[in-house]
């Protein structure tokens, strides 16, 4: 099936694309089989289904991101803004970037972009931020950060149980990272707004109940587009 926003989707094309992605599950399980098994490692208790297993599967992906950029390091992540959303967290990085990682946030993000229909599910989404991590821990040029599409809107907001769930663009999350700090300090302290703050790096959650959808799109867009330069 063509990739398709959910958003988008017709009941009969999202009941097509949920068989779809469930019909490819064995497969894709037998995939990191075979792989755990390449690495000589027994993927039966890796793979059994319980919570506890979970520990060494995400230690051997890990370890194997570290591998790749020979520099990378964990430490805790620091910033002298204590509003730093990794402030404390063990992050992943390296001498040739100033990128700090929590690879935790990875799940986060693919699950609001998914549950907002952001974005369709895709085979290779684990592979595709692990090669963008290990690029960015070389030093070397991320296109998917450095040059997003210029139609992707800048942010997008939803709301969900009266909390409203907002989307940024790639290069105001990543490359404008700290002016979407100060931008969280500014709207906390707007009339009506009673919380405000980073879920991760690509999503604010925002409790403002007298506020519209439209009404806080437009404050993020004024904002951004006020004090951050060379926006598409």
């Amino acid at each position: 099936m063509k990739d398709t926003s959910y958003r988008w989707m017709t009941k009969r094309q999202a009941a097509a694309a949920l068989q779809e992605y469930l019909a490819e599950r064995p497969a894709a399980l037998q995939l990191l089989r075979a792989e755990l098994t390449a690495h000589g490692l027994d993927p039966d208790p890796m793979l059994d289904g319980t919570t506890a297993s979970l520990i060494p599967l995400w230690r051997w992906i890990a370890a194997r991101l570290l591998t790749q950029p020979p520099d990378a390091a964990w430490q805790v992540g620091y910033h002298r803004i204590k509003a730093y959303h990794l402030q404390n967290h063990p992050v992943l990085t390296s001498p040739h970037t100033d990128m700090e990682i929590f690879l935790p946030v990875f799940v986060t993000v693919i699950a609001n972009r998914l549950r907002s229909g952001m974005d369709p599910l895709r085979e290779d989404q684990f592979s595709s931020y692990a090669g963008t991590v290990i690029t960015g821990l070389r030093g070397e040029e991320n296109d998917a950060v450095a040059a997003p599409a210029a139609s992707e809107p800048l942010v997008e907001v939803d709301v969900y149980d009266e909390v409203f769930d907002v989307g940024l663009r790639e290069d105001l999350a990543h490359e404008h990272s700290r002016m979407m700090d100060r931008m969280i300090t500014e709207l906390r302290a707007q009339p009506g707004v009673a919380s405000a703050f980073r879920e991760d790096r690509e999503v604010l959650l925002v409790g403002a109940p007298e506020w519209t959808v439209g009404e806080l799109e437009q404050w993020l867009l004024a904002w951004s587009r006020r004090h951050v330069r060379d926006l598409g």
